[in-house]
């Protein structure tokens, strides 16, 4: 789906996907196919490598519609990306006002549509950037989870 979102956009940028589904070789054989010179495959990317690419990308998406918090949102948000997510009640929860989100049933043209949008404001994606960067630190940090738990055991105690 990102790919086929891509297609539509007019940019130069180039679209870089990172991980790997081992188990899913008819969809990765379609991926490659579709790759040309803006897009570039991966694979899996750890340490230093995905820390730069995540600091790096001018936008981050996580289109997943399953799940609960995911980490690599939170490492998004916390390196200062502007991310787009899929409207997963989840997905929604994390990025609060700190992200722009999708339709997921609109697939391949929702997203597009919110990606051509948001490329096109720059001032946006730094305020994004920026509440992302805020939110994940406030809500998400080491402290903040540490916290929260303590709470929660002190509550349970009275």
């Amino acid at each position: 789906m990102l790919a086929e979102a891509y297609a539509q956009l007019q940019t130069d940028l180039k679209l870089v996907i990172v991980g790997d589904a081992p188990y899913a070789d008819d969809y990765k054989a379609g991926l490659a196919a579709f790759a040309g010179e803006r897009v570039i495959l991966t694979g899996y990317v750890f340490g230093e490598g995905y820390r730069e690419l995540a600091r790096n990308a001018a936008v981050f998406v996580v289109p997943t519609e399953v799940g609960g918090t995911h980490p690599v949102l939170l490492e998004a948000m916390a390196a200062g990306n502007a991310v787009v997510v899929n409207d997963h009640a989840p997905n929604l929860e994390v990025v609060g006002d700190a992200g722009v989100s999708y339709h997921g049933e609109d697939g391949a043209r929702g997203l597009a549509a919110v990606l051509a949008e948001l490329l096109q404001d720059p001032e946006r994606i730094a305020e994004l950037r920026r509440r992302a960067r805020q939110r994940a630190r406030r809500l998400y940090s080491w402290e903040a989870v540490t916290n929260a738990y303590e709470a929660l055991a002190r509550s349970l105690t009275k």
